[in-house]
């Protein structure tokens, strides 16, 4: 149970960070959907790619 709500509220928080950047709805729902189908490789590419 714990493990999927840190999977959710970690797309939650890279959709709203990806928002809050800047960045286009698009953007963030193509981030949001990355990171909730490959959750560790997701969300290490993201924290990659959000620095631009």
């Amino acid at each position: 149970m714990i493990p999927l709500l840190i999977h959710i509220l970690l797309g939650v928080w890279v959709y709203r960070d990806a928002r809050r950047r800047g960045r286009s709805a698009e953007y963030a729902i193509v981030a949001l959907l990355a990171v909730l189908m490959f959750p560790v490789v997701g969300i290490i590419v993201y924290l990659f790619i959000r620095y631009d």
